[in-house]
Formats: C-alpha cells, structure tokens, sequence
C-alpha cells in the first residue's frame, strides 16, 4: 500500500500579490485540505524595490492567510535562509515544493534543494526569466537538480530543456483560482466599466510589461476602422512603459473607442473586468505559459493568444498568432467581428472543462511515488478533446 508522503511549500502567499503568489497559495491550500501539508514557508519580503517597479507588491485581499503557513524568510536575504532550512529540517522527510518563476527565487531554491533530505519538486511557471538582466542565471541548471518538476504548458521548450535528462516530469495545466468569483451579468458589468453594449469588447488584463505585446495590440486597434463596433479594454498596472504607454492610450481614445485602468486591480473586481469582455488578448512575445489564459479558460472567454502565452497544441476557442506580427493581430481582431466566428469560438472556449486542485495534487502525488523512468508523461488530454 503506497505510503502517505506529506509536503512543505516554500513560496510567496499572503500577503503578497500577483499569480505567483496565488498560485502557491491555492496548491498549499488544496494539499491543506487534504492534511498533506506540514507547512506553507512565506517570505516577509517578496522583492526589493529596486526589482518591483510597480507601487506595492502587498494586497490583503489577493490570498487567504493559511493556518499552516508562517513568514519566515526573505529571497534577498541568505541570513534568514538557515533559519527557514531549520525550520525544514523539523520535516526533513518531506517533499519540498518550490515554484520556480523569476531568477529572484533561484538563489534561495538551490540554498534549499541542497540541504533538504527528502524528495524536492520545481513547480516551474516559467522556464526563462522574463526580465534580461536577470535572465543570465539559469534556470534550468537550478530545476534538475530537484528530483521532480510540474511544467504547465506542453511546449516546445520544455522538450529543449528536458531532452536527455533523466527526470521525472509531469506536464498539467495549472486550475483556476478557487476564490477569484465567477462571472456576472455583461450588461451590468458593462454600465460599471462605461463599456458600450453592443460592441465586441477586447481585454488586456494583468501586469503591463514590455514582452506581453500591448504595444502591438495598440497598433493593430489603431489600424482597424474607428466605426467598427469594437471597444478594447487595458486593465492592469504598468511595469516599465510609464507615460508614453498612456499617452498612446489617451490619443487612441480619441478616435476609437477604447478603456483604460492603468492601476493594480483588486480581487473582487476581477469577475467585473472577465463579464464585460468577448475575446481576452495575450500576444506574449516570450513566456511559456499566462495566468491570464488561465483566468480566460474559467471564465469562458475565446482568446487571442501567442504560443508562448498558451502553448501548445491549439487551445479550444483560440485564435493563435505569430508572436509580433501585427497584420495578424489586426486580421484577428476582424475575425472576432464577425458574428459567426465569433459564436464558434465562444461556442469552443465553453467546451473547455479545465483542472481541479484535486486532480493537481493526485498528479503531485503520482511524481512522488512512481517510477517515470525519465519520461514527460501527458496528464492533459482533457484540455485538447
């Protein structure tokens, strides 16, 4: 009969912002649930400012606070990292759990997967940093040293980064968050966001960073007839563009129509944002895999979207492009107008079923006490019918 293997998490939570953060909180929460967790490990801090160009990274409402987590340590502090691995050492036959989403982790994980006796797993959310200068610690080197690791998009580069390396492999597509709401009514959503009724409303959501393709998005809307029915909406806080962003989305409300939120949005306004929108907008230049996708999957909302944003194969009720390449992104954009691919498209995007936490954890399980022999194994067949 296997043996029942518990788990301890070290990763942002409460009461830090941010999918990571979310994330990380939502799987200790489910393995929790399940009396699988011994302890949920939090940083007091999350990045210095220097590393956070956004005005906070805290927000009590983002993640509940866990009655087995405690703050204990600090990413950019190696002197509070004997303490946490002291702390470990009380569960030293556990699995270590660690994300792996920014070099900023990468210090404080190898310090830990070099110390922990029991089994470790990378939770890799992404495979390169997104930001250049931080991009020259490499992953990769850090993640096969864990014994295991749960990749969220079957794509290409994971095969680069796992081919020839003996290590057991899971690739599952992340759940939705359990407390992000459900959708509302479009039509009172769209009265709240002064959002015009008959038009087909285009979202941007989330961090606004350089690599996620707004500015593509705004040139591609600039080229489309101002009188068309179509509205598009950017929500989310700026990380590196500054006025110059906001400049072009204040010259471009003056032709087409167009909302902007240019602000960190709080939790309970998420369903807000999801209900008054038809097609969500993610044409990521690099990434392997979006929150944002996530939150369109639940929320049951078509996408137009780059393989680095999705993934690959084809996601249900997507409309994929080329990385950078605005002609595609404009032709996209009047697909979407037309009422009959727009139904189509709506009609796969309800088709998708999506992941549990339940079934995350069973394949967490699963990583711990198989022998996979060094393959990938595919537990996302669901997500492609």
């Amino acid at each position: 009969m296997m043996s029942v293997t518990k788990f301890c998490v070290v990763g942002p939570g409460y009461p830090f912002r941010g999918g990571i953060a979310k994330y990380t909180t939502a799987l200790s929460l489910e393995l929790q649930n399940q009396g699988l967790l011994n302890q949920f490990f939090t940083p007091t801090r999350q990045y210095p400012s220097w590393l956070f160009p956004g005005k906070s990274d805290l927000d009590n409402e983002a993640c509940p606070r866990l009655t087995q987590s405690e703050a204990c340590f600090d990413y950019f502090n190696p002197f509070s990292w004997h303490f946490l691995s002291q702390k470990l050492a009380v569960f030293s036959h556990s699995c270590l759990v660690l994300p792996f989403w920014s070099s900023a982790s990468i210090p404080l994980n190898y310090y830990l997967i070099q110390r922990h006796q029991g089994m470790k797993v990378a939770i890799v959310h992404n495979w390169k940093d997104h930001e250049r200068f931080l991009g020259l610690i490499s992953f990769e080197r850090i993640i096969f040293k864990c014994d295991g690791m749960i990749c969220h998009q079957d794509s290409p580069l994971i095969y680069e980064e796992v081919s020839g390396k003996a290590k057991k492999a899971v690739i599952y597509p992340l759940p939705p968050i359990p407390w992000e709401g459900d959708l509302q009514d479009s039509t009172e959503a769209r009265k709240l966001l002064n959002i015009p009724q008959k038009n087909r409303v285009f979202l941007f959501w989330g961090l606004i960073r350089p690599y996620k393709g707004l500015n593509d998005i705004l040139t591609a809307f600039e080229k489309l007839s101002p009188h068309l029915n179509a509205t598009l909406v950017v929500a989310g806080e700026i990380w590196g563009q500054g006025s110059e962003l906001r400049s072009r989305l204040e010259n471009l409300s003056k032709t087409h129509s167009c909302r902007f939120k240019l602000e960190w949005i709080q939790e309970k306004e998420i369903p807000i944002w999801f209900s008054a929108a038809d097609v969500v907008v993610t044409p990521y230049h690099s990434g392997s895999g979006s929150a944002v996708v996530i939150q369109a999957r639940k929320f049951k909302k078509p996408l137009i979207a780059t393989q680095h944003a999705v993934g690959t194969p084809p996601v249900p009720g997507c409309e994929n492009i080329e990385p950078g390449n605005v002609q595609q992104l404009q032709r996209a954009f009047e697909r979407f107008l037309d009422e009959t691919y727009f139904q189509s498209k709506q009609a796969e995007a309800n088709s998708f079923t999506g992941s549990s936490w339940t079934s995350y954890i069973e394949q967490l399980k699963k990583m711990v006490h198989e022998e996979m022999r060094g393959e990938i194994r595919r537990f996302c067949h669901f997500m492609f019918p």
